[in-house]
């Protein structure tokens, strides 16, 4: 380690314990706030190594004191620095909250071998095939070691590795390097974070459905209505375009609402519906599901829903279809 170096380390060293003198008796997690840093960390001090450690998940800093761990393996698409090329190879994260932020950074080629399947709960499984569904559709790509970062990693290396440095190396080495690095980094972050499709789509709502069979009539548009309850606070629905999502999480396209009506429920007639689509036997069965159904959805508003409430009667138009 350089002067300048031991230097930085030194002073960050002296604001740390500055910063956490009162948790020095603190052996379990403290939730810790600091307002001048605008950052929540949970703090303790280990008397084993001799210095306090701090981590903003709760899981981590259990982990420490208990010995007790999770584990999430993976695996995907990693820059091997030694190679100069990428690699698919198995790693792990110690929560799920850190798992789906290496999903997110590698929504392409991320992938759970089939070996660690029984590390996660179904919930787990459905919310990575659901999310990892949504990135397929934005067309978000796996995070890359840039061009750009590789040429300036290189040049630092070759400094590094010269004998007789001239003054300006050596604040490039020190300095420049790890500002050009934090400026190139956030440049390709935020770049990549400019989704478009991702703005489109954040404005549309879903239509999930009970079985793709449904799902598949509504994108190719042989079933071309969809009813809604017509709350008190609820705006029209003409217009309104929807992303049509069938039970594996896969998104097949686009429909748009042409046209609305608003009726009584017990103005719901067998011409305007296909109860069979649905799996029903007859109309009254399927009505009386349906009224089940809204009766349980309005009870969660705190709002009564009976044969006389109003429900909205909306006919959908196809407006693009994705490849699947």
């Amino acid at each position: 380690m350089g002067l300048f170096n031991k230097i930085q380390f030194f002073i960050y060293e002296l604001k740390d314990k500055r910063r956490y003198k009162k948790f020095k008796n603190c052996s379990i997690p403290y939730p810790f706030y600091d307002k001048k840093r605008n950052v929540f960390e949970w703090i303790r001090y280990s008397n084993v190594i001799n210095q306090y450690e701090t981590t903003n998940n709760l899981i981590d800093a259990l982990g420490s004191i208990g010995n007790i761990e999770m584990i999430y393996h993976y695996k995907a698409n990693f820059y091997n620095y030694e190679k100069k090329k990428y690699e698919n190879i198995i790693s792990h994260c110690h929560s799920f909250d850190e798992l789906i932020n290496e999903l997110y950074r590698y929504p392409e080629s991320f992938e759970i071998p089939s070996e660690y399947l029984n590390e996660y709960s179904n919930q787990e499984l459905n919310y990575i095939k659901s999310i990892k569904k949504y990135f397929k559709l934005i067309n978000l790509k796996d995070e890359k070691y840039s061009k750009e970062l590789e040429e300036l990693d290189n040049k630092w290396e070759s400094l590094r590795d010269k004998k007789h440095k001239s003054l300006k190396e050596i604040i490039f080495l020190h300095n420049t390097y790890s500002k050009e690095w934090d400026k190139l980094s956030e440049k390709e972050k935020l770049e990549r974070c400019n989704n478009k499709k991702a703005l489109e789509f954040y404005n549309y709502h879903q239509i999930w459905t009970k079985t793709d069979k449904v799902a598949n009539a509504i994108i190719n548009g042989e079933k071309d209505y969809k009813i809604y309850i017509k709350y008190p606070f609820s705006s029209s629905k003409l217009n309104e375009k929807f992303l049509v999502v069938n039970t594996n999480y896969e998104y097949l396209g686009i429909v748009k609402v042409i046209k609305e009506d608003i009726i009584k429920f017990k103005d719901l007639k067998e011409n305007m519906v296909d109860y069979k689509l649905a799996g029903f036997k007859n109309f009254n069965e399927y009505k009386d599901s349906m009224f089940k159904d809204f009766k349980e959805e309005c009870e969660a508003y705190d709002e009564k829903f009976t044969k006389e409430s109003l429900i909205s009667y909306v006919k959908l138009e196809v407006v693009e279809k994705f490849d699947t």
